[in-house]
């Protein structure tokens, strides 16, 4: 079992939902988050002494950034992970985290991801945060990870499809909350556990921590967030079930596995 603790995408608000002395909240990410989505690879460009030379040049030319404007001091580190294969993809890949420093405007992440096809000798760039290629099971690999935007972020997977990298998951809830908005995560990224869980030899994912309620009461609406004292606190456990057959990647919520946040109205 190989355990991560990690931190993810886009911007929302709790909002709160009063019901029999109860709330519920909402930790859904929008719409826009489960939206499919495909990157196409690009040819390389240019001969170098050394594959670190040749993903540096290659990424920022993908921005359209002149070498004199994003230097090597703009780099602060790649790394590099061994040799893979795509479930359901005959091509042999690399993959390269680059952190970024003193990134000018055109950048907006400090850290994405580099995608080489060792093949046909092309790329792609992943706005992505942390990520990890992984073994799903039988030796079928995906890449995987976090993607954080305004305080929250999801968890995302990978996979070719047609040539092309397609998202193909993304979780129902935030993974990922660090916001003032009176609900936050301990730690603010979720744990990330790894592991088949209902023991059917393919990969489930886990996502458990605390939420910390900061908020006088939590009626609907905008919230008092007192900064200082903790109201209410619970135990959050997410537990995505792999359903996977053939190079069908499918993973889905258990809700029995599960324990939603929720929290007593405070008056």
């Amino acid at each position: 079992m190989i355990k991560y603790f990690v931190f993810i995408f886009f911007i929302s608000c709790n909002f709160v939902k009063e019901k029999k002395g109860e709330s519920v909240i909402n930790n859904k990410p929008f719409n826009h988050y489960n939206n499919d989505s495909t990157i196409d690879f690009i040819n390389c460009e240019g001969e170098y002494k050394n594959i670190k030379d040749s993903v540096f040049y290659n990424f920022i030319k993908y921005f359209g950034i002149d070498t004199t404007v994003l230097g090597q001091n703009a780099l602060e580190k790649i790394t590099e992970t061994k040799s893979f294969k795509f479930l359901g993809d005959s091509s042999t890949f690399n993959y390269y985290e680059v952190k970024l420093k003193n990134k000018p405007s055109e950048v907006w992440r400090d850290n994405y991801g580099f995608l080489f096809n060792v093949n046909e000798n092309k790329y792609c760039v992943i706005g992505i945060d942390e990520s990890f290629i992984i073994n799903i099971g039988k030796n079928n690999y995906c890449l995987v990870g976090f993607v954080e935007s305004n305080s929250k972020g999801v968890f995302t997977i990978y996979n070719m499809h047609k040539n092309r990298l397609k998202q193909i998951f993304v979780t129902n809830e935030f993974i990922i909350n660090k916001s003032s908005d009176c609900i936050i995560y301990q730690p603010f990224q979720l744990i990330t556990t790894y592991e088949d869980i209902n023991k059917d030899s393919l990969l489930d994912l886990a996502f458990t921590g605390n939420y910390l309620n900061f908020c006088e009461g939590l009626e609907d609406g905008p919230n008092y967030y007192t900064g200082d004292s903790i109201k209410t606190h619970g135990r959050i456990k997410y537990v995505y079930l792999q359903h996977s057959k053939g190079n069908q990647i499918v993973f889905k919520i258990d809700s029995n596995l599960s324990k939603f946040p929720r929290t007593q109205v405070i008056r």
